[in-house]
């Protein structure tokens, strides 16, 4: 997909709110040994300009196959987000977040209308098996991952190496 960018934190906040974000987000880089010198902290993109929005805003060439499937698969993201998750934020609540192991991670939440949202990801190189999962899938990183996953459900629910599953369990 080309060069790789940075993806900064921005926000719209204004007047207080914006100047406790930028200077909480210094204080935070301060922990890090890049950042101990303030003038490097002073570096640090302020999260409330528009030069910080815009630097993170994604670039591809529209001729790039392999930048048109990333557009499409954020694109289907996007439009799973909208349509399943973004109506039912008002009320929604964490419900639990676990490592699986030292390579993958589960959370769930309750969303506003009562469905459980969960999602899983394997940053690992192995399979691993989640237990109790529920739910109908939404998405899978892989389509070729939900069909192994699928043949492999006899021990579990299979989390492929390298890929995110999410499931909606309705209420």
């Amino acid at each position: 997909m080309g060069r790789a960018l940075p993806i900064f934190f921005f926000t719209d906040f204004h007047d207080e709110l914006a100047t406790a974000v930028r200077e909480g987000r210094r204080r935070e880089f301060a922990a890090l040994p890049a950042f101990k010198d303030p003038a490097q902290r002073s570096r640090v993109p302020d999260p409330n300009a528009a030069s910080t929005f815009a630097a993170s805003i994604p670039h591809y060439d529209r001729n790039d196959a392999s930048q048109q499937r990333y557009l499409k698969f954020y694109r289907r993201l996007l439009a799973l987000r909208r349509a399943l998750i973004v109506p039912y934020l008002p009320g929604c609540r964490s419900i639990a977040a676990l490592a699986v192991n030292a390579a993958a991670v589960l959370a769930t939440w309750q969303l506003g209308n009562g469905d459980q949202l969960t999602i899983a990801v394997n940053f690992g190189d192995d399979m691993t098996l989640l237990n109790g999962v529920t739910g109908d899938p939404i998405f899978c990183s892989d389509d070729e991952a939900i069909d192994q996953a699928a043949r492999a459900r006899s021990h579990g629910e299979p989390l492929l190496a390298g890929t995110a599953r999410v499931w909606i369990n309705k209420a």
